[in-house]
């Protein structure tokens, strides 16, 4: 069928029979439409666009992942428009499904008891908000059974430990052990508390009923920062790797 321009309506009544709102040259008919059908291909392509009934009705224009969303209460005013969290409530975004990954091994660290810092990950100014769910989780194994290992998180504007701020930690609970995995959750609660459970205190898991209050950590999310991740080992003899993280905005 051709397509039939808005211009080309007619006034012409036909009973009820429907409208006559052009000619098809092609089936060499009227094209007709009931008042239903009228104002349902009105409402999709606009008073001002052009009915293509092969497209199904669609207004003309717009670009691949686009949508037509309304722009006003008023009839027909619809525009081709993508989709974001601020114009169409519970679409997902690229901030709705954010995840920071690896599982990548990384290098041993062997022969030291000191606090290491094993990998960070950049998380770029402006990522995380007020309001956001941040989980975390860090995962090391260990070859030799000479001590004990511990994990930790810590989080700093740079790459390093000096002036870091430490967000968990967890310490393995015998020297056989060769696997640990930590995790927390951060509730960004303003600009000035990213909230979570106790930071000093060695816990695998955050899901825990406590005394202890809720620590609030001054994390500045506007501009970038480094999650840290850390392993020490409690004895030389032993080696530690990181297995992989998650850094996962809920």
């Amino acid at each position: 069928m051709a397509n039939v321009k808005f211009s080309q309506f007619s006034a012409t009544t036909l009973s009820s029979t429907g409208f006559i709102v052009g000619y098809d040259s092609v089936l060499n008919d009227n094209i007709r439409f009931t008042l239903a059908q009228l104002e349902t291909a009105m409402t999709l392509n606009n008073i001002s666009g052009t009915l293509t009934s092969s497209k199904g009705g669609m207004l003309t224009g717009g670009t691949i992942g686009q949508a037509l969303l309304k722009n006003s209460s008023t009839n027909y005013d619809s525009s081709w428009t993508t989709l974001t969290a601020s114009n169409v409530s519970g679409v997902a975004t690229t901030r709705d499904v954010l995840r920071y990954i690896s599982t990548t091994d990384t290098s041993a660290v062997t022969g030291s008891t000191s606090l290491t810092l094993i990998r960070s990950q950049l998380i770029p100014a402006g990522t995380f908000q007020t309001g956001d769910i941040i989980t975390i989780r860090h995962r090391l194994r260990k070859t030799g059974t000479a001590g004990l290992m511990t994990a930790g998180i810590y989080v700093n504007t740079i790459s390093s430990l000096t002036g870091a701020s430490q967000l968990g930690i967890y310490t393995s609970s015998g020297i056989t052990n060769p696997y640990v995995q930590m995790k927390r959750e951060f509730f960004i609660k303003t600009a000035t508390n990213t909230e979570s459970v106790w930071t000093n205190t060695s816990l695998p898991i955050d899901d825990v009923t406590t005394t202890q209050a809720a620590v609030a950590t001054n994390i500045n999310w506007a501009i970038d920062q480094y999650i840290i991740f850390t392993s020490q080992a409690g004895a030389a003899g032993d080696s530690i790797i990181q297995s992989g993280f998650i850094i996962e905005l809920l």
